[in-house]
């Protein structure tokens, strides 16, 4: 199975996340939302910060020349707390 990888970042925190997952061959043939989908399956409440719930997408488009998802949207946490994140995922070259 082929090595995904995904930079986040949310604007509450300002951290930067690298997450390494894996998903099936034909990942990045399928539109941004699904392969946005496809990680946020992966990651679940667990590994993501402390409270979070679910999360929207604002806007998500792809460059299929370079392979590379980008992905705005907003983290939501219990309590109605929210965060705006931005993502970009691709193939695993390293």
């Amino acid at each position: 199975m082929p090595t995904y990888r995904a930079e986040m970042m949310d604007a509450e925190s300002g951290t930067l996340g690298t997450y390494t997952f894996e998903a099936h061959d034909g990942l990045m043939s399928q539109t941004p939302v699904r392969i946005t989908r496809a990680f946020m399956e992966y990651v679940d409440k667990a590994t993501l910060p402390k409270g979070y719930e679910d999360y929207e997408i604002n806007a998500t488009f792809k460059d299929g020349h370079h392979q590379v998802v980008t992905t705005i949207g907003i983290l939501m946490f219990k309590g109605g707390r929210r965060a705006a994140f931005m993502m970009m995922i691709g193939p695993d070259r390293r």
